[in-house]
């Protein structure tokens, strides 16, 4: 891979995974420095994901089409369970646009919702169709940058991470792709990942949130159910009886 070679991702003087430059220009540094300043000052959201997942903004807890993230509000990054469950409560997705709700979730904002999405990859596509197989930029650096000038700002990186004959004649565009885990009876979802149940629990599998007390075979059934009884029934009982009235009565009459 040539290493001298510019290219898009690093004309913002922003070192990449692919690329490390050396220096760095005076008014870079100065226009990193007020992005920071104003992002800090500036309280509205911000599209994208952060650098350990992605925040997605739900619909009646449904994904959008196509999918919205939410990576920044009240100047603060969102890269925690805990601080999109904050992003929720602040109904940080109605700032994306003018008017996300009416946008995006029927008018309605008290039906609007956030998910945190841990298993995110940045994907290329080539006039939007993923490739054979899918073209994956996993590194955070592309994670937090995929949303990037609706994903055209750091395109120019899919040529030069693609394998050989990943090629695109067409247009090359960054999209970012989450997955949610799917977890075993023995698991539920926590942040974003499958955990172990604790002993003597389960869960429903897929994506359930919490498990539960499993069900013994010795427990008792539903009310009104019936369980086996380990006493003779009273037909059995009068019979055994008579039985040995006939005994007692013959050995009597032996005497």
């Amino acid at each position: 891979m040539p290493s001298g070679r510019p290219r898009a991702s690093d004309t913002a003087g922003r070192a990449s995974p692919t690329f490390v430059r050396s220096g760095g220009s005076f008014f870079a540094k100065i226009f990193v420095f007020l992005a920071f300043f104003v992002e800090g000052a500036h309280a509205a959201a911000t599209p994208g994901c952060g650098m350990d997942g992605c925040c997605e903004c739900l619909c009646d807890g449904a994904s959008l089409d196509p999918p919205q993230y939410v990576s920044n509000w009240g100047g603060q990054s969102i890269n925690s369970e805990s601080q999109c469950d904050q992003a929720n409560d602040v109904m940080a997705c109605n700032e994306l646009s003018g008017d996300w709700a009416s946008t995006y979730c029927h008018g309605d904002n008290t039906r609007m919702g956030n998910r945190w999405m841990e298993t995110c990859e940045c994907e290329c596509l080539c006039d939007e169709v993923s490739l054979t197989p899918p073209l994956m930029l996993t590194h955070s650096y592309w994670l937090e940058r995929c949303h990037y000038g609706g994903g055209y700002n750091y395109a120019g990186d899919c040529q030069i991470e693609a394998a050989a004959g990943q090629t695109c004649s067409g247009t090359w565009r960054l999209n970012t792709k989450c997955t949610m885990p799917s977890c075993t009876t023995s698991q539920y979802l926590k942040d974003g990942a499958c955990e172990a149940c604790a002993t003597g629990t389960t869960s429903a599998g897929g994506n359930a949130t919490e498990c539960t007390a499993s069900s013994s075979a010795s427990s008792p059934g539903p009310p009104g159910s019936s369980t086996p009884s380990s006493t003779p029934s009273s037909s059995s009982a009068q019979e055994k009886k008579e039985t040995a009235e006939k005994t007692r009565d013959s050995i009597l009459a032996d005497i």
